[in-house]
């Protein structure tokens, strides 16, 4: 099972993410890239609660516009 990540842990990593490459981000809390950049993407788009366990676009309650 993947490790759950708490919206602390995640705003301190979206931080030193800052102020380092991506790469060295990833490496040091042994997260993929690609979790770097959703949690980038849902700050931006949906703002710092869907940082929180559960209300991300990854998750059930998550729901995408049909067109």
């Amino acid at each position: 099972m993947a490790k759950q990540w708490s919206k602390t842990e995640k705003i301190k990593i979206l931080e030193f993410n800052e102020s380092h490459s991506a790469l060295k981000t990833c490496q040091k809390f042994n997260i993929n890239l690609s979790t770097l950049k959703r949690w980038k993407r849902e700050i931006r788009k949906l703002g710092e609660a869907s940082l929180e366990w559960g209300n991300g676009s990854n998750s059930k309650s998550y729901q995408k516009k049909a067109f």
